[in-house]
């Protein structure tokens, strides 16, 4: 039984910003797509899931990224499952180019939601999962907590159907999209995000209103907060050079 794969990508235009480089929020995309095709080779997709109403949703994710790949760039992303735990399972990978250099890596958390009562299913009762547990860690290391952030008011946003996915909450590519929609494209001129990280707190639902609160803590290192009213919906961290 193989429990890594590797999966070829090509870089679309759709996937680029100006500059003709992948987006950060499309190589997430593009990790999410190697993940579910991985569980869905291997008997635990979506597919399988939703036959007893569950769902895999992601709870965090950091990546490290050393350089972005071009338009029509074909580059691989390996995935692997390194631990299960009764709730959570942790999945990583490594983004290589064409060249066989690693030009990114991620670690990633995920639980298996009941989609009933909107909580976590015990993932032992998935017949066969926990023999994909590898042991091997990412080079981009562990999702650290993220602490509340006490800054500026970066962005005000109202939840639209475009926002919602299948599991009727806000998709998890489009918060990453809203933070990086925070900077001017002069800073994308000038600087790249080389570590990005994100901890989905509750789900965002349509017509909510929220608010996106940013703070540099140290030079070109930024904290965030995702917030409605009642709730804080994420944090996340970007760092440039």
């Amino acid at each position: 039984m193989e429990k890594e794969f590797s999966y070829i990508f090509k870089i679309y235009p759709s996937s680029v910003d100006f500059q003709g480089k992948l987006t950060v929020a499309s190589l997430v995309e593009l990790l999410m797509e190697a993940a579910g095709r991985h569980a869905d080779e291997n008997g635990f997709g979506m597919r399988q899931l939703n036959e007893f109403n569950a769902s895999w949703v992601v709870l965090g994710l950091v990546l490290e990224i050393n350089s972005y790949p071009a338009q029509y760039d074909e580059i691989k992303i390996s995935t692997w499952i390194e631990k299960i735990q009764s709730i959570k399972t942790i999945r990583n990978f490594c983004i290589e180019n064409a060249q066989g250099e690693v030009i990114a890596s991620a670690t990633s958390e995920w639980i298996m939601m009941d989609l009933a009562y909107r909580k976590p299913k015990n993932l032992f009762s998935l017949q066969g999962f926990k023999d994909f547990a590898t042991g091997k860690e990412s080079t981009a290391g562990r999702l650290e907590k993220l602490h509340p952030v006490e800054g500026e008011l970066a962005d005000r946003l109202s939840v639209k159907y475009s926002d919602i996915d299948i599991n009727g909450h806000v998709n998890s590519i489009r918060y990453i999209q809203w933070l990086c929609n925070c900077f001017d494209l002069s800073i994308y001129r000038e600087k790249k995000i080389v570590r990005f990280e994100i901890h989905y707190l509750s789900e965002l639902y349509e017509n909510e209103e929220i608010k996106i609160f940013r703070e540099e803590k140290e030079k070109n290192d930024f904290y965030f907060e995702i917030a409605n009213n009642t709730k804080t919906a994420c944090r996340a961290r970007i760092k440039f050079i």
